[in-house]
Protein backbone atom coordinates (compact mmCIF):
# COMPACT_ATOMS: atom_id res chain seq x y z
CA UNK A 1 0.00 0.00 0.00
CA UNK A 2 2.75 2.51 0.90
CA UNK A 3 4.47 1.47 -2.43
CA UNK A 4 1.65 2.47 -4.34
CA UNK A 5 1.02 5.78 -2.55
CA UNK A 6 4.89 6.70 -2.79
CA UNK A 7 4.17 5.54 -7.20
CA UNK A 8 1.25 8.02 -6.83
CA UNK A 9 3.95 10.89 -5.86
CA UNK A 10 2.13 10.78 -2.81
CA UNK A 11 5.04 10.71 -0.09
CA UNK A 12 3.56 12.05 3.01
CA UNK A 13 0.68 9.80 3.22
CA UNK A 14 0.45 7.84 6.70
CA UNK A 15 -1.47 4.99 6.89
CA UNK A 16 -1.95 1.80 9.10
CA UNK A 17 -1.89 -0.92 7.10
CA UNK A 18 0.78 -3.08 8.18
CA UNK A 19 -0.35 -2.73 11.99
CA UNK A 20 -3.97 -3.42 10.91
CA UNK A 21 -2.64 -6.43 8.94
CA UNK A 22 -0.31 -7.64 12.11
CA UNK A 23 -3.28 -7.16 14.44
CA UNK A 24 -5.89 -9.14 12.35
CA UNK A 25 -3.09 -11.63 11.65
CA UNK A 26 -2.91 -11.87 15.80
CA UNK A 27 -6.63 -12.39 16.05
CA UNK A 28 -7.26 -15.03 13.36
CA UNK A 29 -3.86 -17.07 14.19
CA UNK A 30 -2.73 -16.21 17.87
CA UNK A 31 0.07 -14.58 18.97
CA UNK A 32 1.70 -17.88 19.32
CA UNK A 33 1.42 -18.80 15.95
CA UNK A 34 2.43 -15.17 14.71
CA UNK A 35 5.28 -15.80 16.96
CA UNK A 36 6.78 -18.83 15.48
CA UNK A 37 6.06 -17.74 11.81
CA UNK A 38 8.18 -14.77 12.43
CA UNK A 39 10.74 -17.00 14.09
CA UNK A 40 10.57 -19.57 11.19
CA UNK A 41 11.08 -16.40 8.37
CA UNK A 42 14.42 -15.50 10.41
CA UNK A 43 15.68 -18.96 10.76
CA UNK A 44 15.05 -19.59 7.04
CA UNK A 45 16.58 -15.66 5.77
CA UNK A 46 19.58 -16.98 8.06
CA UNK A 47 20.11 -20.12 6.60
CA UNK A 48 19.12 -19.18 2.78
CA UNK A 49 21.90 -16.61 3.10
CA UNK A 50 24.52 -18.25 4.69
CA UNK A 51 24.26 -20.82 2.16
CA UNK A 52 24.41 -18.41 -0.96
CA UNK A 53 27.35 -17.12 0.88
CA UNK A 54 29.31 -20.39 1.51
CA UNK A 55 28.25 -22.01 -1.59
CA UNK A 56 27.48 -20.53 -4.57
CA UNK A 57 29.25 -17.22 -3.84
CA UNK A 58 32.12 -18.85 -1.36
CA UNK A 59 34.90 -17.79 -3.74
CA UNK A 60 33.50 -14.19 -4.66
CA UNK A 61 34.57 -11.26 -2.45
CA UNK A 62 31.31 -9.42 -2.52
CA UNK A 63 29.48 -13.04 -1.36
CA UNK A 64 27.66 -11.68 1.71
CA UNK A 65 25.95 -8.33 -0.01
CA UNK A 66 25.19 -10.25 -2.98
CA UNK A 67 23.38 -12.88 -0.58
CA UNK A 68 21.82 -10.31 1.15
CA UNK A 69 20.73 -8.76 -2.03
CA UNK A 70 19.60 -12.24 -3.57
CA UNK A 71 17.64 -13.18 -0.25
CA UNK A 72 16.17 -9.84 -0.01
CA UNK A 73 15.21 -9.68 -3.63
CA UNK A 74 12.96 -12.97 -3.44
CA UNK A 75 11.44 -12.35 0.21
CA UNK A 76 9.84 -8.08 -0.72
CA UNK A 77 9.63 -9.24 -4.82
CA UNK A 78 8.18 -12.28 -5.36
CA UNK A 79 4.52 -12.87 -4.57
CA UNK A 80 4.63 -16.20 -2.31
CA UNK A 81 6.79 -19.19 -1.67
CA UNK A 82 5.96 -20.97 -4.44
CA UNK A 83 6.88 -19.27 -7.37
CA UNK A 84 8.81 -21.12 -10.16
CA UNK A 85 11.81 -19.59 -11.45
CA UNK A 86 12.79 -20.11 -14.91
CA UNK A 87 16.26 -19.51 -16.25
CA UNK A 88 15.93 -15.81 -16.92
CA UNK A 89 14.33 -14.77 -13.50
CA UNK A 90 17.55 -16.66 -12.01
CA UNK A 91 19.66 -14.78 -13.92
CA UNK A 92 18.58 -11.52 -13.27
CA UNK A 93 18.35 -12.20 -9.37
CA UNK A 94 22.42 -12.87 -9.73
CA UNK A 95 21.94 -16.28 -8.93
CA UNK A 96 24.31 -18.83 -11.10
CA UNK A 97 22.09 -20.45 -13.51
CA UNK A 98 23.04 -22.74 -16.46
CA UNK A 99 20.25 -23.63 -19.17
CA UNK A 100 19.00 -26.95 -19.11
CA UNK A 101 19.83 -28.73 -22.55
CA UNK A 102 16.72 -30.04 -24.22
CA UNK A 103 17.38 -33.94 -22.77
CA UNK A 104 18.01 -32.33 -19.19
CA UNK A 105 14.26 -30.40 -19.92
CA UNK A 106 12.27 -33.51 -21.22
CA UNK A 107 13.57 -36.00 -17.96
CA UNK A 108 13.04 -33.46 -15.05
CA UNK A 109 9.93 -32.81 -16.87
CA UNK A 110 9.18 -36.29 -16.82
CA UNK A 111 10.23 -36.76 -13.32
CA UNK A 112 7.90 -34.39 -12.33
CA UNK A 113 4.77 -35.45 -13.94
CA UNK A 114 5.27 -38.78 -12.46
CA UNK A 115 5.70 -37.19 -8.94
CA UNK A 116 2.82 -35.47 -9.52
CA UNK A 117 0.70 -38.30 -10.47
CA UNK A 118 2.16 -40.45 -7.29
CA UNK A 119 0.62 -37.51 -5.27
CA UNK A 120 -2.55 -37.69 -7.07
CA UNK A 121 -2.72 -41.45 -6.05
CA UNK A 122 -2.04 -40.20 -2.17
CA UNK A 123 1.20 -42.53 -2.56
CA UNK A 124 3.70 -39.32 -1.27
CA UNK A 125 3.15 -36.33 -0.03
CA UNK A 126 0.27 -37.04 2.14
CA UNK A 127 -1.17 -34.10 4.46
CA UNK A 128 -0.39 -33.83 7.77
CA UNK A 129 -2.88 -34.00 10.21
CA UNK A 130 -3.13 -31.52 13.24
CA UNK A 131 -4.29 -27.77 13.67
CA UNK A 132 -0.77 -26.80 13.92
CA UNK A 133 0.37 -28.17 10.44
CA UNK A 134 -2.38 -27.33 8.39
CA UNK A 135 -1.56 -27.30 4.50
CA UNK A 136 1.55 -28.84 5.21
CA UNK A 137 2.57 -31.95 3.65
CA UNK A 138 5.02 -34.95 4.48
CA UNK A 139 8.60 -34.90 2.33
CA UNK A 140 9.07 -37.25 -0.46
CA UNK A 141 12.00 -37.93 1.40
CA UNK A 142 10.28 -39.79 4.43
CA UNK A 143 9.25 -42.48 1.72
CA UNK A 144 12.87 -43.64 1.80
CA UNK A 145 13.57 -42.48 5.17
CA UNK A 146 12.88 -46.46 6.65
CA UNK A 147 15.23 -48.09 4.01
CA UNK A 148 18.28 -45.75 5.06
CA UNK A 149 18.26 -47.59 8.63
Amino acid sequence: MENALRAAGINDAKTSIESDLLAEMVRQKSAMNVGRIYRERKLSAHYSQRLLETYMFKDHPQAQKIAQHIFTSLVVGFPDHHCNMDYNMCKNLGLKAEKMSDEEYDASRDIIMSLNRSVEKGLICNEVEGEEQEGHIEPFIRLYAEHLT
